[in-house]
């Protein structure tokens, strides 16, 4: 069975939430929140691909304050709106990279534009045309498999630069070539380690009329095997 795509709705009114639930079930799994806290802890909790989030949920979040008799109360205050949602997923690592499509009755073009700038990939108005809501977040999908593989690859060529780097400092700490062939004049040096770094390394030195050379194999390949020979040359 096909594992479905993760979609979170983030609505104050539990009606839209059910009727996004009831048109997007069968293509994707959906879940619902009811305003802007408990869309964030879904968010954390879950792996969710694609986020509907409203603008306006003026919906109120009740906190406990403690005072110094250790009694408490109870009070209320107002709940976040879809911008400072989407503040807060922009500057969270984990969250900005997920698509987040506005769903909302504010289409003026200051609310649009506003929504863009903070990081909302596409908007979608209110009564919801879910022909047009399945086609962006098809579109997001494929926007979040692009952008996660471009993610992938970046990380990929900083370990492998990382790599590099670390053969040059590795090659460093061999024997000078040239005082290599100052020693045994009538010889060459093939170096073909396994991977970028290895555990193989060698030796030489000379003392009063004795000549000294080392070839080491390191158990393990790559870095373990690259730490060995760091500490067998020292």
């Amino acid at each position: 069975m096909m594992t479905k795509h993760k979609v979170l709705t983030i609505d104050d009114h539990e009606d839209n939430n059910l009727l996004i639930k009831y048109y997007l079930s069968k293509s994707f799994e959906v879940l619902a929140a009811s305003n802007g806290k408990e869309g964030l802890a879904f968010l954390e909790k879950y792996d969710i691909e694609v986020v509907l989030l409203d603008i306006m949920m003026p919906g109120m979040n009740g906190i406990i304050i403690s005072n110094k008799t250790t009694s408490k109360s109870y009070i209320m205050m107002p709940g976040m709106n879809g911008f400072e949602v989407l503040e807060l997923m922009s500057a969270n690592p984990k969250l900005k990279n997920i698509p987040v499509i506005m769903v909302t009755a504010r289409t003026e073009m200051d609310d649009v534009r506003e929504a863009l700038t903070r990081g909302a990939f596409d908007y979608v108005k209110k009564p919801i045309d879910f022909t047009e809501l399945h086609h962006k977040i098809n579109v997001a999908l494929k926007y979040k498999t692009q952008s996660d593989e471009l993610s992938r690859i970046s990380n990929y060529k900083q370990f492998y630069e990382g790599l590099v780097h670390a053969r040059r400092l590795q090659q460093s700490i061999l024997p000078d070539k040239q005082f290599f062939r100052s020693i045994f004049p009538e010889s060459f040096i093939i170096d073909l380690p396994r991977d970028i770094i290895s555990g193989d390394y060698y030796w030489v030195n000379t003392r009063h009329s004795c000549k000294f050379i080392g070839i080491f194999d390191c158990t393990g390949h790559g870095v373990p095997g690259a730490m060995l020979s760091v500490m067998g040359n020292v």
